[in-house]
């Protein structure tokens, strides 16, 4: 999970980063970044309702 956030470094992790900020603003972005990255499990873990956040699709980028 840290990694996640840790390792996200590359270009294209910027720009998915940038649209999710935009899409989901900051308290929806770790939740959106998480399923964004394949670990909706572990965004569930997060405070607030599971899964309520739109889930990302790489096409809406």
């Amino acid at each position: 999970m840290a990694l996640a956030f840790c390792a996200a470094a590359s270009k294209p992790d910027q720009a998915a980063i940038a649209a999710l900020l935009a899409r989901h603003g900051p308290a929806g972005f770790a939740r959106a970044w998480l399923v964004h990255r394949g670990l909706g499990w572990a965004a569930d873990l997060l405070p607030g309702e599971p899964g309520a956040d739109t889930p990302f699709f790489p096409e809406t980028l």
